[in-house]
């Protein structure tokens, strides 16, 4: 076999790798696609406090995916409550804060991706803590 064919090969096992790598998921912890309803408080881009009621994309027991209709301040602080089915506030549900990560525009609305800063148990789920991308 030549030097060339052989390169080639060592080429192509380099890539399969790099694919493979690059389709794992890295996600440190599994996400559940569970839809809270959730009152949100914070600032937006511009500075501006706002407040409003959304739900949730995913959740983890570290962080959410929020589908929301103001842009949150980059890197900026929300508060989050979970809101009763009913619509009504619990007493047990108190706020919780979290770090938003990324904002992406979707529509005329932001999905929004934020990291738990406290070690509440906003969910009131229990999440193995073991992830296959760990």
């Amino acid at each position: 076999m030549s030097t060339r064919s052989t390169e080639n090969q060592s080429e192509v096992a380099r890539w399969d790798e790099m694919t493979e790598e690059a389709q794992r998921d890295r996600r440190r912890e599994p996400r559940l696609k569970l839809p809270y309803s959730v009152e949100v408080y914070g600032f937006d881009r511009s500075g501006q406090y706002f407040s409003e009621r959304t739900m949730t994309l995913n959740v983890s027991a570290g962080g959410c995916m929020l589908d929301m209709k103001h842009e949150p301040e980059e890197q900026g602080v929300l508060a989050l409550r979970r809101v009763g089915r009913d619509g009504a506030r619990m007493p047990e549900h108190k706020p919780v804060l979290f770090l938003v990560c990324w904002t992406q525009r979707s529509g005329r609305r932001w999905t929004v991706g934020a990291s738990k800063l406290q070690s509440s148990d906003i969910w009131g789920l229990t999440m193995h803590q073991e992830h296959p991308g760990n």
